[in-house]
């Protein structure tokens, strides 16, 4: 289970394969909290954009406690029945939370197409608006059940 700073090829191609991913972030005091989230792979980064889908009141605590803490790590991974198919990819990184105005003018031109290319529930969604959760990949493990 090798530790890399970065994606090589082949686990780039895994986590952009995946449209789901699972953000796990802790309090202050270490409480963990673990959420499936959508994302996109921009450069070395992972970016998460604030969506519409229904959430519970008040401030989201996934964003509470990347403020109070922001050591994140991300989870992709792939089941089926056949185990020979099986991998896991754990991304482990630092997180701050961004708003569409903090990005370059490349940025905010390119953020939005690379959600929209990725998820067309995003077709309508104005970004300009929006609050995002950017992650800055420290360590990368993996494993597949065929030793790859």
């Amino acid at each position: 289970m090798p530790t890399k700073p970065t994606l090589n090829t082949g686990q780039r191609e895994l986590v952009v394969s995946q449209l789901v991913a699972r953000l796990a972030t802790s309090t202050s005091t270490g409480e963990p909290y673990l959420i499936p989230v959508t994302f996109v792979l921009d450069a070395n980064r992972i970016l998460i954009v604030i969506d519409d889908k229904p959430k519970s009141g008040g401030p989201l605590r996934r964003v509470r406690n990347i403020l109070e803490n922001s050591s994140v790590a991300v989870l992709f991974d792939h089941y089926e029945d056949d185990w020979n198919q099986l991998w896991w990819l754990l991304i482990r990184g630092n997180a701050e939370i961004l708003h569409y105005d903090d990005f370059s003018e490349e940025q905010q031109s390119n953020i939005p197409v690379l959600f929209k290319k990725k998820y067309y529930q995003y077709k309508d969604l104005f970004f300009y608006e929006r609050t995002f959760i950017s992650i800055s990949i420290k360590t990368v493990s993996s494993w597949r059940f065929d030793g790859s």
